[in-house]
């Protein structure tokens, strides 16, 4: 049985953050999210990921990747956003939780790109 160090996962996670966190435009994550969706607007979360990109239109947005597959959606003004983990095709999705949005806040506020 494999046995798993979360800290570990979340150092994993927060480093790979750090390197490819970028500033976006809603336009260009919106054509991502449509991409990522592709064959299946009807996925509960394609309505939720546009609805929430809408919500946030004049806000900046950051965007980077994480490990196996992953990659987040960062609205810093409003310390909300959702990650995703994308092989070919959507495995996963979800809103980001606590403890990711504190690390997002902090890694966006030490490169200056959280405004």
């Amino acid at each position: 049985m494999e046995t798993f160090d979360i800290e570990e996962i979340w150092a994993q996670r927060r480093e790979m953050a750090e390197q490819t966190i970028t500033l976006s435009t809603v336009a260009l994550v919106r054509t991502e999210v449509e991409k990522i969706f592709e064959g299946n607007n009807s996925h509960p979360w394609f309505r939720t990921c546009l609805d929430f990109l809408d919500g946030h239109a004049t806000e900046p947005v950051l965007c980077g990747k994480l490990p196996e597959n992953g990659a987040f959606i960062y609205f810093p003004r409003a310390n909300q956003g959702i990650w995703y983990r994308f092989g070919g095709k959507l495995e996963a999705v979800g809103t980001i939780g606590p403890q990711g949005l504190q690390a997002l806040s902090e890694i966006a506020a030490s490169k200056d790109i959280n405004r």
